[in-house]
């Protein structure tokens, strides 16, 4: 079962872009004894709630009381860093200021080869000398030296530098968590190799040590201290070589295993009355039996009576091979809000105000708004525009969220006359008119002028604020294009066939100044034309002297003539006697997959039926063998064709192959638009049976949570109304083998349903009753789904989705081999019908596309697959309405899944996107789905929370591994820091309960010493010493 929870992108980059606020820092007093001051301003009451300062070593919480607030106990960090909050909780912003301090102290490390000892000396500034020194132990806190400079062996070290007035420099103290890393430099090189685990006889040996003082003795990860270590299970193995003179060095090596398999989960959610959730974990792919053991101490198939959270379990086969995963359940609530009036507001008096009616739950309800100062109840008062979030708690901890928008009592309409920048001449204009509000009008663009329009621009962004007599004000952008006076006319001349290069494309100018300069596809031919090409889409920039341009794609056909190529084509069927010979009985089999070598990959219709056309020469074909239906006795696994174009036109290969009966139903959900207030919203259905056994007794089940009415199905006679009006049933349902019945769910969405209000959705089936009988599906995982969506106020209709959606802005998803499913939408927004449509999609390296299942598409479709993973879908005959005519008839989407490709590191991000071509148009490229691989295997109970950071290898070089156990779930940030406390790197990121790991690329940092800090907006802090050697 997969839980999605499906966001627009357009909130997604709203959430991105306050990653770093705005704030501004003035030091008005500088510290002594941690009494400096600092001012903050630019604070946004309404909005920000609370804030963390203090640096990593002592962080504060403070609550926001005014627009500006100054801080009266900084101790002196270099960098101070504030961390805003709202009322939730939720983490909104950070800002760094670097304060220009005159008592300062900095430490320089002079590196000295092991056995000797470092030197560190701190350079002090500012102050009244003279200074003392303490140089301590950080483990026994006790003082090794109070010289400067002091020779100190390798350790962690605390510095306390005071003036003669007492006070303290912290400037590499508290910032710095109070440690100072000496390491010497060790001449001990070595290699750890390792042998694959088969599944438990991996194992991992240092070899080749070069340098040091022998004897060598060995401290591995797992506690041995031998060479060699065996018996091991996949995995990261560390050792720590000591010489005889007790210099170190340390290295890693990572045990693969031989064999992968998937987790895979079914989930019934809980509800915020009790703990009723549960999940069931299933191995696919492995040996079984399989093996659980989950966070939470279980070692069933299935644990029950959770409530909310992540619950991760390692999944063992026979063979003793293991793989890791997480399930998240959430919690269905009952509790609704409805908007029974949003007043206007006065721009200058805080006069707004909103009052909603909560329905479902158990009442009496606690209500707060984030709005300052807080308000609780139904009723928000005295606001100023804006929008303001609402949290409902019922008696029972039941709770809902939403927004309620506060509009300024005047409201300002701004038009724009734009006249568009020539070329690069710097003579574009925008006038601004103002409706609405009350004269008069203030401008303030962003390029300076007050007026109400400026003029002599250049193409680009303006901003323009309008401001009227009662300070009411609105903003907008504005864009202004670049225009040109030069047009280029395409043509294009047809190859005579399609594996023949001699076709022509090219431009003809009109307008502009020559010379001319044309960019053909990325290269700068400076030629009108590209001759002697195959066919395909090709784009031109033309670029005349004054800077002006102009841009088109075009495509070169082929002419319908077969003389270059021959048609390898043939039906993968049922050989029912295994003679591979197809009789008339024996049926194609849809929706398998082969590979030309040399070529690409092409799956089969629903006929059973592919085709490739082929030039000369040799290839190799074989099939994706399934489970379902591996190859017939006689069939060979590899057959080599040999084309010859003058004499081969079309050659027939077949491919023979058994059917074992298999039982395998889908059911998947997905939204076909956003839900937006007062408007429409529909989703799609499928129902597919991927078995190999005709259905006639499926039964399925679909919910909502109740908070959308008037819900209709078409087609209309399959599901009715079962139990309550929120849970519909569909019986006798009939599907053979590979068919699919495809439904539109249609909703309303109230007018008065607060933005951002989460919707909840269950859908399930089995091939035949009771509803519980989908354990025995030959993939049950797939036979239920549960997806959460959000009331939003706009989207973009050609769009890319991903199941799962993962964790946070950088979709965290399981470490290893999910499988990931996405759905492509496409829909004509011009003002004619299309006639073909074409989908391509580059999927990431990080995928193992070879294993690509293709699983619905809304119209008959053509699906190819480069050598180099490019998926493309042919629409031939679509013809999609324009949406101005006909919504409905103008939309179409497909969907696939796909593997992660076997042992994929942390921190591996997996983005795709779609270019969708209607007709021979440009392309519309949709938004970038985003996952991130993150290793969540421990424990999600608080108490095992060990407060330790691991980082590996030490020395680093590219890459570094950072992993900790945490307590909860909830934003936090990590930064990499060099010895002066300088900050290389600082990201805001999302922390899980359990096992956090996190991955560094190094590449443009430098060698030298490190520090890896945490710190968890719950207060948490870790850090890490660790070493950069290039």
């Amino acid at each position: 079962m997969k839980t999605i929870l499906l966001q627009i992108s357009l909130l997604l980059l709203w959430t991105g872009i306050l990653a770093q606020g705005n704030l501004q820092f003035k030091l008005l007093k500088e510290p002594c004894n941690c009494d400096g001051e600092i001012e903050i301003s630019g604070i946004n009451p309404q909005v920000d709630h609370h804030f963390n300062y203090g640096g990593w070593a002592n962080p504060k919480i403070i609550n926001v009381t005014g627009s500006t607030m100054i801080v009266k106990d900084y101790c002196g960090t270099p960098v101070f860093q504030v961390i805003m909050y709202d009322a939730n909780n939720e983490f909104l912003y950070w800002n760094n200021f670097e304060p220009n301090l005159s008592f300062t102290s900095k430490v320089k490390i002079t590196t000295n080869d092991c056995p000797v000892p470092s030197i560190a000396e701190a350079k002090v500034t500012g102050g009244a000398p003279p200074y003392t020194y303490e140089w301590i132990e950080a483990n026994s806190l006790q003082v090794k030296d109070t010289k400067n400079p002091a020779a100190l062996p390798d350790g962690e070290y605390y510095l306390l530098v005071k003036d003669n007035n007492g006070c303290v420099s912290y400037s590499n103290y508290e910032y710095d968590s109070g440690k100072i890393y000496i390491r010497s430099r060790v001449d001990i090189q070595l290699q750890v190799n390792s042998t694959i685990a088969n599944c438990t006889n991996g194992t991992a040996e240092v070899k080749n040590i070069v340098g040091g003082m022998t004897p060598y003795s060995y401290l591995w990860s797992n506690g041995s201290n031998s060479v060699k270590i065996e018996n091991l299970k996949q995995g990261q193995y560390n050792v720590i070589v000591t010489d005889s003179r007790g210099c170190n060095t340390g290295s890693y090596v990572y045990v693969s295993q031989a064999y992968y398999f998937n987790p895979q989960f079914s989930i019934t959610n809980t509800t915020c009355k009790r703990n009723e959730g549960s999940i069931y974990a299933f191995g696919s792919g492995g040996v079984p039996p399989y093996q659980y053991q989950w966070s939470n101490g279980s070692s069933d198939q299935q644990i029950k009576n959770l409530d909310e959270g992540y619950y991760f379990v390692t999944i063992t086969d026979s063979r003793g091979c293991f793989t890791r995963g997480y399930s998240n359940l959430s919690k269905n609530t009952p509790v609704q809000v409805r908007i029974l009036e949003s007043i206007p507001s006065s721009c200058t008096k805080a006069t707004g105000s909103a009052k909603i009616q909560i329905s479902g739950g158990s009442a009496p309800y606690k209500i707060r708004w984030n709005s300052y100062p807080p308000q609780l109840g139904d009723q928000l008062s005295n606001v100023l525009p804006g929008r303001y979030k609402f949290i409902v708690e019922d008696i029972n901890g039941c709770s809902q969220t939403g927004d309620v928008e506060i509009l300024p009592e005047n409201i300002l309409r701004p038009q724009f006359k734009v006249v568009h920048e020539n070329c690069d001449l710097k003579d574009g204009s925008i006038e601004a008119q103002v409706s609405g509000g009350l004269a008069p009008y203030k401008f303030n663009w962003s390029t300076g002028s007050n007026n109400s329009s400026i003029d002599k621009i250049s193409n680009g962004w303006y901003n323009l604020t309008i401001t009227d007599s009662k300070l009411c004000q609105v903003e907008k952008f504005v864009v202004v294009e670049e225009l040109s006076t030069l047009s280029a006319l395409p043509y294009s001349k047809s190859a005579t066939c399609k594996y023949v290069a001699d076709g022509e494309c090219g431009v003809n100018i009109v307008g502009g100044k020559a010379p001319f300069q044309y960019v053909w596809d990325g290269a700068n031919t400076g030629l009108s034309s590209l001759k002697n090409i195959l066919p395909g889409y090709h784009f031109v920039k033309v670029t005349d002297v004054d800077g002006c341009n102009d841009e088109k794609f075009i495509y070169v056909d082929s002419e319908p003539k077969d003389y270059c190529y021959c048609v390898v084509k043939g039906i993968v069927f049922h050989d029912k006697n295994e003679n591979c010979i197809k009789d008339s009985n024996e049926e194609g089999i849809p929706n398998i997959q082969i590979f030309c070598d040399g070529y690409g990959y092409v799956y089969t219709n629903d006929d059973g039926e592919y085709s490739l056309d082929l030039p000369s020469g040799n290839f190799r074909f074989t099939e994706r063998l399934e489970t379902y239906s591996p190859l017939a006795s006689c069939q060979d696994f590899e057959t080599l064709v040999t084309i010859n174009t003058k004499t081969d036109r079309v050659k027939i290969l077949n491919f023979a192959n058994k059917v074992n009966p298999i039982r395998d139903i889908y059911i998947g959900v997905w939204p076909n638009e956003c839900p937006v207030p007062g408007f429409e919203y529909t989703q799609k259905m499928i129902m597919k049976n991927l078995g190999t056994v005709n259905e006639s007794a499926i039964l399925a089940n679909y919910r909502n949570d109740g908070q959308l009415n008037d819900i209709q199905f078409n087609p209309t006679n399959i599901f009715k109304v079962s139990g309550n009006v929120n849970q519909f049933l569909a019986k006798d349902i009939s599907l053979s083998k590979g068919e699919e019945k495809v439904l539109t769910i249609k909703y309303l969405v109230p007018t008065d349903m607060p933005i951002n209000t989460a919707l909840d959705f269950e859908d399930e089936c089995v091939y035949e009753s009771p509803i519980d009988n989908w354990l025995n599906d030959f993939t049950p995982w797939n036979n239920r789904h549960s997806f959460r969506d959000f009331v939003q106020s706009s989207y973009d209709p050609n769009n890319m989705e991903v199941l799962p959606q993962g964790k946070g802005l950088q979709g965290f998803i399981i470490h290893k081999d999910s499988v990931l499913e996405y759905k492509v939408n496409f829909q004509n927004l011009g003002n004619y019908h299309t006639r073909k449509v074409r989908v391509e999609i580059t999927l990431d390296k990080n995928l193992d596309w070879k294993k690509l299942i293709p699983l619905f598409a809304s119209s008959k479709e053509r699906i190819e697959m480069s050598l180099n993973g490019k998926l493309t879908y042919y629409f031939d005959d679509i013809r999609l309405d324009p949406a101005s005519s006909s919504e409905e008839s103008s939309k179409g989407f497909l969907i696939f899944s796909v593997p992660l490709l076997k042992g994929l590191p942390v921190g591996t991000k997996i983005q795709n996107y779609a270019d969708i071509f209607f007709d021979f148009n440009a392309p519309i490229t949709t938004n970038l789905t985003l996952n991130t691989i993150r290793s969540l295997v421990a424990s999600d109970n608080p108490k095992n929370d060990k407060g330790t950071l691991k980082v590996f290898p030490n020395p680093a070089n590219e890459i570094l591994f950072v992993e900790f156990e945490h307590h909860q779930d909830e934003i936090g940030t990590l930064e990499l820091i060099d010895l002066l406390g300088r900050s290389i790197e600082n990201s805001a990121i999302q922390l899980v309960a359990g096992k956090n790991s996190f991955v560094l690329h190094l590449d443009n940092v430098s060698s030298g010493y490190y520090t890896v800090k945490l710190n968890s907006k719950s207060g948490k802090i870790m850090t890490r010493r660790f070493d950069i050697v290039k």
